[in-house]
């Protein structure tokens, strides 16, 4: 990730230190993940306005299952929910939840399969919208 050799350490030292990726230019993973939640709703609004394509059904469920928590720690509409439901969550190159043995459940991550379960759901959508409206 960008700026990770030169990001502070968390924890530094110890078994569990981390990068401190937190405010790092082009890794801003709260507008990563506000995207995300408006690439699921623009999805759910051309099911509305096209009476369920099944392309877009298709393309939207392997998207949801592909990250299925992907409201789990935010306001959709604003920032990181300020609660206690996130007190088991972290910040980092990825949003994680800290589960109880020790290991960690990968609610969004922007490397990896997230990022292309999202650049397929927009491609699908865009191809769809194109085709539609007979553009190139």
């Amino acid at each position: 990730m960008e700026g990770a050799g030169n990001a502070p350490r968390l924890l530094e030292g110890t078994e569990f230190e981390v990068t401190n990726l937190t405010g790092v230019p082009g890794n801003d993973l709260d507008y990563y993940t506000y995207e995300l939640g408006r690439l699921q709703d623009t999805a759910r609004e051309v099911l509305k306005a096209f009476d369920d394509p099944l392309e877009i059904v298709t393309a939207l469920a392997a998207y949801e299952a592909a990250i299925p928590n992907l409201r789990a720690a935010r306001n959709p509409i604003t920032h990181p929910s300020d609660d206690a439901r996130l007190d088991d969550v972290g910040w980092f190159s990825a949003l994680v939840r800290f589960l109880p043995d020790g290991k960690v459940e990968y609610l969004v991550d922007p490397r990896y399969a997230h990022n292309v379960a999202a650049l397929t759901l927009a491609d699908g959508l865009l191809a769809f919208l194109r085709e539609g409206l007979n553009a190139p």
